[in-house]
Parts: structure tokens; sequence; C-alpha cells
């Protein structure tokens, strides 16, 4: 059930917020390299060196905090149903 709130919440501003957008009637014909002026548009790498170290470090951010608040959850409550 929290799962599915927090889904409801996080999904829902940003689905009124596209639909309420108006339409573009074009945009399934005109090509994604060019831009409204004609001008091409230069594309890089998705995902560069700099964008790749940013989300690992976030990831392993993540990732430590996880871990922690699970051992620290799981030796308080060892201590206080095992040895109490």
């Amino acid at each position: 059930m929290q799962i599915l709130w927090i889904n409801i919440i996080m999904d829902g501003p940003p689905a009124q917020s596209l639909g309420v957008e108006p339409v573009d009637k074009d945009v399934m014909s005109r090509s994604h390299h060019i831009d409204a002026n004609g001008r091409v548009i230069q594309r890089g790498p998705v995902l560069d060196g700099t964008l790749f170290m940013r989300s690992a470090f976030a990831g392993f951010l993540i990732v430590i905090g996880t871990l922690f608040v699970y051992q620290v959850n799981f030796y308080f409550y060892f201590y206080f149903y095992f040895l109490c």
C-alpha cells in the first residue's frame, strides 16, 4: 500500500501538468535533429563520464544509507527483543 501511495503522489502532478499542456500538432512529423528554427541540433552522448560518475556516486550513497539504516534497526531490535 505504501508503494502504491508513493506512486500516486509522485506520478500525479507531472501527469496533470502534461495533461493541460497545449497540443503540438506536428510533433510526430518533425525530425528530432532539427529544432523549430530549422537549425541542426548537435547531439552529444546521453551518458557522458561526468553524469555516469554522479549517478554512480548517488547510487553508492543510497546503498550505504540503506545498509546503515538496516544495520542500526537490526541491532536495536535484536538487543530490544532478545537481550532485554
